[in-house]
């Protein structure tokens, strides 16, 4: 791999981190249950995953954003089963604005 094209997918998934990381730091500070550690590994993953289907030949962008949004979906109803007392609307805004 040349050195500028993997300068530019360490580039998308530094980017990726520091929106994850400021995403996660605002929800940590207005005490919302999706907080740093959860918002930033989240968001490296899906960038990761998107760069190394266009690293390998095979890239279906519809088909990987949907597993990115399922693997969303399921870390988001871990959070509901874990805290039960808040309301189900609330927790759905909540995986909606992670999964955005």
């Amino acid at each position: 791999m040349p050195p500028d094209v993997a300068c530019y997918y360490a580039l998308k998934i530094a980017v990726a981190l520091l929106c994850g990381g400021a995403i996660g730091i605002e929800r940590q500070w207005r005490h919302r249950i999706s907080l740093l550690r959860t918002n930033a590994p989240v968001a490296v993953g899906a960038a990761l995953f998107v760069s190394i289907a266009g690293l390998s030949g095979d890239f279906s962008l519809n088909r990987i954003v949907a597993q990115v949004a399922s693997g969303v979906g399921f870390i988001g109803s871990g959070m509901m089963l874990r805290e039960v007392k808040r309301s189900r609307t609330q927790y759905a805004s909540e995986i909606d604005s992670m999964s955005a």
